[in-house]
C-alpha cells in the first residue's frame, strides 16, 4: 500500500476501538469486551515463550521488568483464544482451534504498527470459517487466504484437510497466523494423548498450513499451485471497512475467479464504513463488463457466536463468487 492508504486504514482501525480500551493495563478490549487468557512477549517467528493467564497484563511467575528492549512497532500483549466448530457429521467431535490476537493499546496507537485492524479477531472470519467446516472434509482442495489476518480462516481450513496459503502484507499478523496454528496442532497432540483420543483428528484429516507475504496492490498473480488439480477458494473477510481496499479486494475476486477458483468473501458491518461493500460491488462490476466474463453471486446473511470471544448473535454477511452448482 502506499502511505496513504495505509495512513486511512490505521486511521480507520484506531477509530473501531478507541472506545474499548484498558488505560490501566495498557491493553485493547475487543467490540466483546475482554477476555482472560493473554501472553506477553514479543511476537516474532519464535512465537510466544510465556502466558498470562490470570489477564493482570504480567507474565505468571516471574514477573516482566517492563517494556524498555521491546521495539514500539512490536506488540506486547497478545491473547489467546480456544475456539470450537461443530462438523456436520453426526458422530464427528468438533474442531477445536486457537486463534490469537492483539490486545496491546500502546502498539495500537503506534502508527508504526504495520497493521492495526487485522490483528483483531473479527465475527466474519467466524463466519466463513464455519461455513467452511460445515462443507465436510476439505481434503483435497486447496484454500488461499488473502488478508489472513489473525488467520481463523486459514488454521480451520487446513485443520479440515485443506492444502493452505494465509496471506497477509503485513509480518505481524503473518506470526499471529502461525502461532495460532502452532497451538492448534499442540492442543490437538494433547487430545490424542489424554482422555479425549476417541475424539482427536486423526493425522490423515489434517492438511497443511504456509504464510505468504502478500500485497494485494503488487502485480503478483494469486500463489495458487499450477501443478495442482485440487479443487480452488479464495477466502478473505473483514476488508471492506475501507473502500480503497475493498477496490483492490474486488479485483483480486475477480482474479480468482478468472482462474477457476470459488470465491468467498465475509464481511462485517465495518463493510459499510467509507462504502467499501458498494466499492467492492462497483469495482468488480467493472471488471466484469470490461473483460466480457460475468461470475455467479450471491450474499448469505448469517449470525455467529462464540462463548470463548464472548460473541453473542453477531451479525455477517458472506459473498460467493463463482460457486460450484453441485454446492448447495
Amino acid at each position: 500500500f502506499d502511505t496513504t492508504t495505509k495512513g486511512n486504514l490505521y486511521r480507520n482501525s484506531l477509530e473501531l476501538f478507541a472506545k474499548n480500551t484498558y488505560k490501566k493495563r495498557g491493553k485493547v478490549g475487543g467490540p466483546r469486551g475482554g477476555g482472560r487468557r493473554g501472553v506477553r512477549s514479543q511476537l516474532d517467528p519464535n512465537l510466544i515463550k510465556k502466558n498470562d493467564d490470570d489477564g493482570d497484563g504480567r507474565e505468571d511467575e516471574k514477573k516482566s521488568a517492563g517494556k524498555k528492549n521491546l521495539r514500539l512497532a512490536e506488540p506486547t500483549y497478545i491473547r489467546k483464544h480456544k475456539i470450537s466448530l461443530n462438523r456436520p457429521g453426526e458422530n464427528e467431535a468438533p474442531l477445536r482451534l486457537i486463534a490469537a490476537e492483539v490486545i496491546d493499546k500502546e502498539w495500537w496507537e503506534n502508527p508504526e504498527n504495520d497493521n492495526p485492524f487485522g490483528a483483531k479477531l473479527w465475527p466474519s472470519s467466524l463466519g466463513v470459517a464455519k461455513f467452511l467446516v460445515n462443507l465436510g472434509t476439505l481434503k483435497n482442495h486447496d484454500i488461499l487466504e488473502l488478508g489472513c489476518g489473525a488467520g481463523l480462516i486459514s488454521i480451520a481450513a487446513a485443520e479440515n484437510g485443506a492444502r493452505v496459503v494465509a496471506s497477509d502484507i503485513s509480518e505481524t499478523v503473518l506470526n499471529l497466523t502461525k502461532l495460532g496454528w502452532v497451538e492448534t496442532q499442540k492442543q490437538r497432540a494433547g487430545a490424542e494423548s489424554g482422555d479425549r483420543k476417541e475424539e482427536a483428528s486423526s493425522e490423515s484429516k489434517i492438511g497443511t498450513l504456509n504464510t505468504f507475504n502478500m500485497d494485494l496492490s503488487s502485480k503478483r498473480p494469486l500463489p495458487f499451485s499450477s501443478s495442482s488439480d485440487n479443487k480452488k477458494i479464495v477466502v478473505a473477510a473483514a476488508m471492506m471497512y475501507s473502500s480503497d481496499l475493498a477496490k483492490l479486494l474486488a479485483r483480486r475476486a475477480y482474479e480468482g475467479c478468472t482462474r477457476g477458483a470459488w470465491v468467498i468473501i465475509g464481511d462485517d458491518d465495518t463493510g459499510e464504513r467509507e462504502g467499501g461493500r458498494l466499492a467492492f460491488l462497483t469495482e468488480f462490476a467493472l471488471l466484469e463488463k470490461a473483460n466480457g466474463k460475468e461470475f455467479p453471486s450471491i450474499w448469505i446473511k448469517s449470525t455467529v457466536k462464540d462463548e470463548s470471544l464472548k460473541w453473542n448473535e453477531k451479525r455477517v454477511q458472506i459473498l460467493h463468487l463463482n460457486k460450484p452448482s453441485d454446492i448447495t
